[in-house]
């Protein structure tokens, strides 16, 4: 994700992997925001997966929860980000 350079590559890489006759397949990205290189990743994929958040909700609300209590908290360099991707249907 780090590398915005090679985004279109790695779509292609995980779209070849997929399952796309019967939409069954998904990807699973575990990454962090790390500047804006995730959201940059996303937005080039939304035209071919969708794209789910894995780790939302409750689960976010206390992870956030417990981040903001320790001394180091940075989430844009260190929180991880659970995202399935899976093919579009046409």
């Amino acid at each position: 994700m780090f590398f915005t350079d090679f985004h279109s590559e790695l779509i292609h890489t995980i779209k070849e992997l997929l399952d796309t006759e019967n939409n069954e397949s998904s990807a699973i990205i575990i990454a962090p925001q790390r500047g804006n290189t995730l959201n940059v990743f996303l937005e080039k994929c939304k035209g071919i997966f969708e794209i789910n958040f894995i780790f939302s909700g409750k689960k976010l609300n206390e992870k956030m929860k417990q981040l903001e209590l320790e001394e180091n908290y940075n989430l844009n360099s260190d929180f991880l980000h659970f995202l399935e991707l899976k093919i579009k249907n046409k």
